[in-house]
């Protein structure tokens, strides 16, 4: 696992990046935004400490959904191959609990959205 140090504001990783690990905050914040930089962008979700983002693009190997940036200075996050994930299974499975717990939560959120809009 390799400790990655991001600027105020510098893009972690963009919509539509082809990547296949995720992160870890250790300190600072990041925000997770739709259309970043365009007329329309939308901040999704505001993430802190001990959370972590990125695990679609791990998990599906697809396209990452959003654009992640750097909301602090010298904010920290700690890099997760798929390497580093098998590992959690064996070494580490409260991480893979949180992992699905905190996936399942933004599906929920995202259901509710939608049946929020149609109606």
């Amino acid at each position: 696992m390799e400790l990655k140090k991001f600027k105020k504001n510098q893009v972690i990783f963009k919509q539509g990046d082809y990547e296949t690990f995720m992160y870890d905050i250790r300190w600072g914040s990041v925000g997770i935004y739709e259309n970043y930089g365009e007329k329309d962008q939308r901040l999704l979700r505001e993430l802190r400490a001990d959370d972590m983002f990125g695990e679609m693009g791990l998990v599906e190997a697809r396209p990452r959904s959003a654009t992640a940036v750097s909301l602090e200075k010298d904010t920290q996050c700690v890099l997760i191959t798929n390497d580093d994930f098998a590992g959690y299974f064996q070494d580490k499975p409260s991480k893979i609990i949180a992992i699905m717990q905190r996936m399942s939560q933004r599906i929920r959120d995202l259901s509710e959205e939608v049946a929020r809009l149609s109606k």
